[in-house]
């Protein structure tokens, strides 16, 4: 390639790994990308306070968060979508007739009443993960009866519901859209809800034209359900090779796993380093 390109990158399972650690091939190739003088750009389901301010500090030029319900460029937002009052009533309501563990995402925290956030931290030590991988991962909660009421929430994740994905969905349209988790190890009864058209390819789109740079300059990394329209998205859509397999279908080009050097292999395959 002998242009700049801007280079969206998902976290969890695609820069960083479910060890919470970035493996340094990955650190070195996005070192060299920023040296050749390549966008690097966040491209995240985790909303703003998620996002860890070390990752931030390797060179990044912007963040594209909240699986594209907000857009941060070179420090100043650009774009944000929030849940209305209405729908984030109803959406509570649901989950707690149903008895859903689920988080409201906000951009200040997530909003958990106290089932939920106890149901969330044992989980997650269940995966034997430590103290400090858990923080970062559920950043600030909140914990309050009425997880709802708040102007700032972006999107929910749940977990343990009683109805699958597609259920879920039948079940929340036509306003919200409900995915597969792209944290968890594929499962039917855990998810990610976003206000309905609004996914990664969203924030892209803002990011671009407010960096006033063409779309056929992107190209984009991913691992999970949510990344799906970032790829199509993209002129370029690079799957990892620990990516589920509805996401490699729609990828341009399948990159080896985190773990083995992936980004590392795919920014050398395109010539971006």
């Amino acid at each position: 390639m002998n242009r700049e390109r801007v280079i969206f990158l998902d976290i969890d399972g695609t820069l960083v790994g479910f060890d919470g650690k970035i493996p340094a091939s990955t650190i070195e190739a996005l070192k060299k990308a920023r040296k050749a003088g390549h966008h690097l750009v966040i491209c995240s389901g985790r909303s703003r306070f998620q996002v860890d301010p070390a990752l931030l500090s390797r060179g990044f030029d912007g963040v594209v968060g909240a699986a594209g319900a907000f857009v941060d460029l070179e420090g100043r937002e650009v774009y944000h979508a929030y849940v209305t009052e209405e729908k984030r009533r109803e959406l509570a309501e649901f989950m707690d007739v149903h008895q859903v563990t689920y988080s409201m995402q906000a951009s200040d925290g997530m909003r958990m009443n106290q089932r939920s956030a106890d149901l969330l931290l044992q989980r997650y030590r269940g995966y034997h993960l430590s103290e400090d991988r858990i923080q970062r991962l559920i950043g600030r909660i909140q914990i309050v009866p009425d997880t709802w009421n708040s102007p700032y929430i972006e999107k929910a994740i749940y977990y343990d519901s009683p109805f699958t994905v597609q259920e879920m969905q039948d079940r929340l349209a036509p306003y919200f859209d409900v995915i597969g988790s792209s944290f968890e190890k594929p499962d039917p009864y855990c998810g990610e809800i976003g206000i309905a058209g609004i996914t990664k390819a969203t924030g892209m789109q803002h990011y671009l034209e407010a960096a006033d740079i063409e779309k056929e300059r992107s190209i984009a990394f991913g691992d999970g359900p949510n990344d799906i329209e970032m790829l199509q998205y993209a002129q370029i859509g690079v799957a990892m090779g620990n990516a589920q397999d509805t996401v490699k279908k729609v990828a341009d080009y399948v990159t080896s796993r985190i773990d083995e050097d992936g980004i590392a292999r795919a920014f050398e395959h395109f010539g971006l380093i």
